[in-house]
């Protein structure tokens, strides 16, 4: 008699291979509505975020949708999030231009590199 320790491992291996996943959430014609919805403005006319996608899919799908799934979704279209950079309330365009063209490379005080785009 065979002790288990000898058996063939084929028959003990692993299977996740064989196992699809569940099923997506949405169909391939409810993630085209939401990648064209997607490309407008908020309902609320902000931008998208987990919160606003997963109650849009709520209503679509009957089913009751966290945040945060809302999020993956968006990020699985390759959306991310977008805020406006801050700016200096005081800032004067003009003065910063003269600033960056008189800077040098070789200025401690200076670093083009690491400027900021207006």
């Amino acid at each position: 008699m065979r002790s288990a320790s000898l058996a063939p491992c084929w028959g003990i291996a692993d299977q996740r291979h064989q196992n699809p996943g569940k099923e997506s959430l949405l169909s391939d014609e409810q993630q085209a509505q939401l990648w064209q919805v997607l490309q407008y403005p908020a309902p609320d006319g902000g931008l998208w975020n987990g919160r606003k996608v997963a109650d849009w899919l709520s209503e679509i799908t009957g089913v009751r949708i966290s945040r945060y799934r809302g999020w993956e979704y968006l990020q699985q279209m390759t959306f991310r999030l977008r805020v406006p950079r801050a700016e200096h309330r005081y800032g004067d365009p003009i003065e910063q231009n003269e600033w960056k063209k008189n800077c040098t490379q070789n200025s401690n005080f200076c670093n083009l590199d690491t400027l900021i785009p207006i």
